[in-house]
């Protein structure tokens, strides 16, 4: 007769294949959750290279932009300008909010914050107070070189004052290394007679120049412009339902990179091809690029460029360039040198082909992938990179 399976038999082959099937459902999920993580880390490394090909993609036809560099020292941060800026201003926006108006505005004496483009010169003559070298009726000639022991102006800052610390002109920057005297050919004008001067030194354009946040460069012909910074777009309102993930995490905010390109027009002080200034060679006018894809709100160049506006704050017109896959939990850029190789043609410390240096430290951002791994492990995911783009010179 044929004996039956007894009941620990039965039991011994149930706690067998339990524990086989437990051991299959572990090493499935331990299978998933290392798919996910290899997922992530090559994400993680797939976009952060990617974000580093495309910045030298779109640098490559560029060089600094010492001018934009001089006005954002001038304006400022979030605060104080001049000798006093600092791009630790930014904060936890990632960018500075004082707006400069990219050169088609300014701010000198004698012109309030909604004046259009306007430039003053700079002269070592102390006692002329033409309202040529300032182009507004200042008395007391302010805007002067200071004097060497020779007699003839000491150059090396220009003549930018500290209580400017307002919007400078685009072409600006180039004045604070000409020296325009006086009225030597009697024609009753200081500016382009013969003893204009080229002084070759001029003052320091990008300040804070290890710390850098915000990357501005101009194409080498001089009318196109990007600038490229470091946003906070985005944030993990809801926290709590994540074990270790507090608001104020740098992966529960999504820092992005964004992108503005202009256009440089030479349209007249007043931006409309009608008014003074429109075609003399000097471009005074810089709209969003609408050719570009690029759209803003202020006011249009006019005919035949009526799509082309006017940025009308610093947030106007700025696009993101990346995704939401990665957060840039920190950027810092380093630029050499910090003055334009071209003007400052008497400093030696400065004749060397522009540079910039990026630093970049990336995670993963929570709100694209903490459905999908745990932020405690997600704080683990960094990468942190740096690159050096030797940037177009033109002198």
């Amino acid at each position: 007769m044929k004996k039956a399976f007894t009941l620990i038999e039965v039991l011994v082959v149930t706690v067998i294949i339990g524990s086989l099937f437990l051991m299959v459902i572990n090493l499935y999920f331990r299978m998933m959750e290392t798919r996910v993580d290899v997922e992530a880390r090559q994400s993680l490394i797939d976009n952060s290279y990617y974000m580093l090909e495309r910045i030298n993609t779109l640098v490559s036809n560029f060089t600094i932009d010492y001018e934009e560099y001089f006005n954002r020292k001038v304006v400022g941060c979030s605060g104080d300008g001049g000798e006093n800026f600092s791009w630790g201003q930014v904060g936890d926006r990632g960018y500075c909010d004082d707006f400069t108006g990219y050169g088609s505005k300014n701010s000198i004496d004698g012109y309030d914050e909604d004046s259009n483009w306007q430039l003053y010169y700079c002269s070592s003559d102390f006692g002329d107070s033409s309202s040529e070298i300032t182009n507004n009726e200042d008395e007391g000639g302010n805007y002067v070189f200071e004097e060497d022991n020779s007699g003839r102006v000491r150059g090396g800052e220009g003549c930018w004052r500290e209580a400017d610390e307002g919007k400078q002109s685009f072409g600006q920057y180039e004045k604070q290394f000409m020296d325009v005297g006086t009225d030597v050919s009697g024609a009753g004008g200081i500016v382009g007679d013969h003893d204009d001067l080229d002084v070759g030194l001029g003052p320091i354009s990008v300040a804070d120049n290890e710390n850098t946040q915000e990357l501005y460069l101009i194409s080498d012909t001089g009318d196109e412009r990007l600038f490229i910074r470091r946003k906070k777009v985005d944030s993990m309102d809801d926290t709590g339902r994540f074990d270790n993930l507090e608001e104020d995490d740098d992966i529960a905010n999504l820092y992005t990179l964004q992108m503005l390109r202009l256009r440089g027009f030479d349209a007249g002080e007043e931006h409309d091809f009608d008014s003074d200034g429109t075609y003399d060679g000097q471009i005074n006018t810089w709209a969003c690029d609408y050719g570009q894809g690029f759209e803003c709100n202020g006011s249009a160049v006019g005919d035949p460029y009526n799509n082309y506006k006017l940025p009308e704050d610093e947030d106007d017109g700025w696009v993101n360039i990346f995704g939401d896959e990665i957060t840039v939990t920190d950027w810092n850029l380093e630029i050499y040198p910090t003055k334009d190789p071209n003007l400052s043609w008497n400093d030696d410390d400065t004749q060397i082909n522009p540079y910039v240096k990026i630093n970049l430290q990336t995670k993963l951002y929570a709100g694209a992938w903490a459905e999908r791994i745990n932020p405690s492990i997600l704080q683990d995911y960094q990468l942190n990179l740096q690159t050096t783009f030797n940037i177009r010179s033109n002198y």
